[in-house]
């Protein structure tokens, strides 16, 4: 990215994690369980997912 995010229409929970610039290399970005945790539960979600399909996520 050349240039600073333009985040004005990101949601207040989400502008902090979508401000972060991602890492060219795989080793800088956050691992999925940091993400997750990041975004906060599943709550609103869940429950639409069939069982064997969330049970792997």
């Amino acid at each position: 990215m050349r240039e600073e995010p333009r985040l004005a229409e990101v949601p207040a929970g989400l502008r902090e994690l979508a401000a972060r610039r991602p890492a060219e290399g795989p080793a800088a970005r956050p691992a999925l369980a940091q993400l997750a945790a990041a975004l906060g539960p599943r709550a609103p979600y869940a429950g639409w997912l069939p069982a064997a399909v969330a049970h792997t996520c």
